[in-house]
């Protein structure tokens, strides 16, 4: 149970419609929960929508970056997006925005309508690649035959928009509890993650000493930018470690964990 965190295990929490999670397999309500530092300074009408008010039941579904756009706005965004994600990720984030608008094929002026700074571009890189990697796994969770499948497809074929994720959030940490957009994007994608675990639990094909927390941490870890390591083998080295994460998470291990399962962890 949460109890150690201090936190009330009967709040409100967020979970997949058809399925109920309990003890340290309830990874969403102690995230969301409105005593917890992650969710400070969030308004009440956010709090309710993610918590379990309306007709969804809590459900939250972040619409995709650039709806309701032009078809031709919405193409020099994308553009701007993509070339924001090589050059960030190849150069770090000090690259002049001048930079991005030409490697877009974009005049500056229309950058600068599309993100009026480099914070406004790093807030629309994160929620593109979270809103990314969450479609993706929602396709593998429709058509893989297990949630253990589901969830090995899931992580190998998101390691691009994870490496963004992971590349990003420190520029962002203070911002996600704020930010409606980009908050709902990542409660949709770690409630996935979260039905996923649980679902390969109970299959018996996932260790049950783990929750989605450790999941999501360990993803962080493995798809963090290195510093100095050649471009092929940083985008190499995280599917052969996603390899060997699985091999230690599948069920019939014999060695004990250190520590607590981590149910939950945000920002």
């Amino acid at each position: 149970m949460l109890g150690h965190d201090g936190l009330d295990p009967g709040a409100h929490r967020l979970h997949p419609p058809d399925r109920e999670l309990t003890g340290h397999q309830l990874p969403v309500q102690s995230v969301l929960g409105p005593v917890h530092p992650a969710v400070r300074g969030l308004g009440p009408g956010l709090a309710e929508r993610l918590l379990g008010g309306g007709e969804h039941g809590g459900e939250t579904r972040a619409g995709p970056v650039g709806a309701g756009m032009r078809a031709d706005a919405r193409r020099n965004r994308d553009q701007i997006l993509a070339a924001a994600r090589k050059i960030y990720l190849a150069e770090g984030f000090t690259v002049p925005m001048e930079e991005i608008a030409r490697a877009a094929g974009v005049g500056v002026g229309t950058l600068y309508r599309s993100f009026p700074d480099r914070d406004a571009l790093i807030r629309g890189l994160a929620i593109d690649a979270i809103q990314r990697v969450t479609a993706l796994g929602e396709i593998a969770w429709a058509e893989e035959p297990d949630a253990w499948s589901a969830l090995r497809r899931f992580v190998h074929e998101g390691g691009e928009p994870n490496r963004v994720v992971s590349a990003v959030r420190p520029h962002l940490i203070d911002a996600v509890p704020d930010d409606e957009e980009l908050f709902e994007a990542g409660v949709a994608w770690f409630e996935l993650l979260s039905r996923m675990v649980v679902a390969a639990q109970e299959a018996g094909d996932m260790r049950t000493d783990v929750a989605p927390g450790d999941v999501l941490l360990i993803l962080n870890l493995l798809t963090r930018p290195m510093p100095g390591l050649p471009a092929d083998l940083a985008r190499r080295l995280p599917d052969r470690f996603f390899d060997v994460m699985f091999d230690g998470l599948r069920a019939g291990s014999s060695t004990q964990l250190s520590g607590a399962p981590i149910a939950r962890w945000w920002t």
